[in-house]
């Protein structure tokens, strides 16, 4: 467990299943690759002549059995789509009366097929029932950003930020939580150290970025598992809502290192000819310091199989690559999936995502997936 990128957690090692030491980690096989459809299987977004305002800051999309349920973050609502892609109905408005909101997010579902909704600015979880009303909603007292649901349980990150130096690298730190949606209990499940940001100071001024080519931790909450990244080595922690440590599964992926050459070059992109930059900003960019290596992974999601999915740094042209892992330590699969496309949700066939033009309007995208004879969780 290399310095301080590691977490701390806050139980004593155990196996998945009762006490002891963690079973072997079992040998991953060849790894299959599960093909996804270049041309999406439906498209909605753009000029819809049904709808009030187009699609903007979406925040979350799902297939639930009444059709496409989409968070339109524009206008704090959710729009529920037909299969071929006409609106059927939406839920919610701007404000913070029952059944409103002021910057929700899709967070996860509930066994029944229904949809949980956080509120960032209200600070509580709505239960979307049959893609068509509110049907429950609790405000959640804890600190932090809830990042995931499991049942009964809802996962909290709550970035510690310490104080930061008149110049120079700094890190905040990143705690995860698991609470209790009826009794609000919290126990600690993890702390990350966060991503390095460059600092840079002048009289009462202060500016702070991320550091070039780092990650913050990555975080994906499965049934009864966390799954966490440290953002700067190749490998994913599992943590039951205990908060007890399950395992450490190693990716099949390499950290490359970072020449100074690479990273003047990409500084020098970023800052481009440094007009319209902020004095403090461009000074903050020019002192950047170079990382020793390049972060490994992205983004992690839990898809509805009870895999993870992990997306990978480093990438072919236009594309996003990523691998499936399975809890138990195997890594199942490589996927790619096309680079203009983030990520949404991922089903036993179908990938959810959304896409946004050259002029900024976003397309949610439905393509279709085939898991081969590897799919699911088995």
């Amino acid at each position: 467990m290399p310095g301080d990128l590691r977490m701390v957690l806050a139980w004593p090692l155990a196996c998945i299943l009762g006490c002891g030491e963690a079973p072997p980690l079992p040998e991953s096989p060849t790894l299959a690759t599960w093909p996804v459809d270049p041309l999406p299987t439906l498209v909605i977004g753009g000029d819809e002549d049904e709808a009030a305002s187009p699609l903007f800051r979406v925040a979350g999309a799902a297939w639930i059995s009444e059709g496409l349920l989409v968070v339109n973050g524009s206008a704090n609502e959710l729009r529920l789509y037909s299969e071929d892609g006409r609106v059927l109905g939406r839920i919610g408005r701007q404000g913070s009366g029952p059944g409103e909101f002021l910057a929700p997010v899709m967070v996860g579902r509930l066994a029944s097929d229904s949809v949980v909704v956080f509120d960032r600015r209200n600070t509580r979880l709505s239960v979307i029932c049959d893609g068509r009303e509110v049907c429950s909603e609790v405000r959640i007292e804890g600190n932090g950003l809830v990042v995931g649901v499991s049942g009964a349980q809802v996962v909290l990150e709550h970035i510690v930020f310490g104080t930061p130096a008149s110049s120079g690298v700094n890190r905040n730190r990143h705690e995860y939580f698991a609470v209790t949606r009826a009794t609000q209990e919290s126990r600690l499940l993890a702390t990350y150290a966060g991503q390095p940001t460059q600092t840079a100071s002048e009289g009462a001024g202060t500016y702070m970025m991320p550091v070039l080519m780092t990650r913050p931790p990555q975080v994906a909450v499965l049934p009864g598992i966390v799954a966490l990244a440290s953002g700067s080595d190749p490998e994913l922690d599992l943590v039951g809502f205990s908060g007890t440590a399950l395992r450490t599964i190693p990716l099949p992926i390499s950290v490359s290192e970072i020449s100074d050459e690479e990273f003047a070059a990409a500084v020098a992109e970023d800052i481009g000819t440094g007009e319209g930059w902020d004095p403090l900003a461009l000074a903050a960019m020019e002192a950047m310091g170079r990382p020793e290596q390049r972060a490994p992974t992205q983004k992690l999601l839990a898809d509805r199989m009870g895999l993870v999915w992990v997306e990978l740094e480093e990438t072919p042209p236009d594309m996003r690559k990523w691998l499936v892992v399975d809890p138990r330590g195997t890594v199942r699969a490589e996927v790619l999936t096309p680079g203009d496309v983030s990520v949404l949700e991922v089903g036993e066939d179908y990938i959810l995502g959304v896409r946004r033009d050259a002029v900024g309007v976003e397309f949610v995208e439905s393509y279709s997936l085939d898991r081969g004879t590897l799919g699911g969780d088995g």
